[in-house]
């Protein structure tokens, strides 16, 4: 097994309101292995966003361990592209915001784009995108900045189904050029099963882990769309779904 890039051990976090004190995660331990795509599912309001800002560094848990070996970066679920800059300004603004040098930041940029099929739309702005490619330059701003991790919080939940499908395998595609390792948080088991290396499902707030799912592939390297026909796709799904707490809320 490759070295890992992130380890979280018994974090737990509690969030303070008007009300009183709210447990979100109980008791989470979980780690991600250089090169791993690993999804993590479960309940709605079951504190899956919350891991992935621990992990950033954007909240601090109240109990628990964080080890991160890297640079992250975060990939929300809408794409927050600045509708007034253009594809190219956007994808620099990582670059800009770190103060590098922007001569060789704006050729990395421009290398990203023309080798993902953005390269006839570097000048364009977001309004003049479909959905996909939109998604498409946020990675790349998200690549911009070389992260070594990547978090993924829904990305794809704003897109229709079969746009949402293609991009599926656009991202992937890329994240696996591109050497990286990625958590993705996800309502959609279906999505997991045929993105991830290893999903992990959590139970209803305050979260705990209810199981790990390592994914066997029948025929290794498929893209995720390849993967969805699997002899083995259903039987994971099944099993997922049955370990999730949803049922009531249905």
């Amino acid at each position: 097994m490759n070295k890992y890039k992130v380890s979280l051990q018994d974090i737990a976090m509690t969030f303070q309101t008007p009300e009183g004190e709210t447990e979100a995660i109980k008791s989470i331990s979980l780690d991600v292995y250089e090169g791993e795509f690993v999804s993590i599912v479960g309940p709605s309001g079951c504190g899956k966003s919350t891991i992935l800002n621990i992990l950033s560094g954007l909240l601090k848990p109240t109990r628990g361990s964080v080890k991160v070996q890297g640079k992250v970066g975060y990939m929300f679920q809408k794409d927050h592209l600045f509708e007034w800059r253009t594809i190219l300004r956007n994808c620099l603004i990582g670059p800009e915001i770190q103060k590098q040098d922007m001569k060789a930041a704006r050729e990395y940029v421009e290398k990203l784009l023309r080798k993902y099929g953005l390269g006839e739309f570097l000048h364009h702005y977001p309004h003049q995108l479909s959905g996909g490619m939109r998604q498409r330059a946020a990675l790349i701003r998200t690549l911009a900045v070389s992260p070594d991790i990547l978090l993924l919080d829904e990305p794809f939940s704003a897109l229709d189904y079969q746009t949402r499908l293609t991009v599926v395998d656009e991202v992937w595609n890329i994240l696996r050029q591109e050497n990286m390792t990625a958590i993705i948080v996800t309502h959609d088991i279906a999505e997991a099963i045929s993105l991830s290396d290893r999903i992990y499902v959590l139970s209803r707030r305050p979260a705990v882990v209810k199981n790990i799912y390592t994914i066997e592939r029948t025929v290794a390297g498929q893209t995720p769309l390849q993967n969805r026909k699997d002899e083995r796709f259903r039987i994971y799904f099944d099993q997922i779904w049955k370990e999730l707490d949803i049922h009531d809320e249905i």
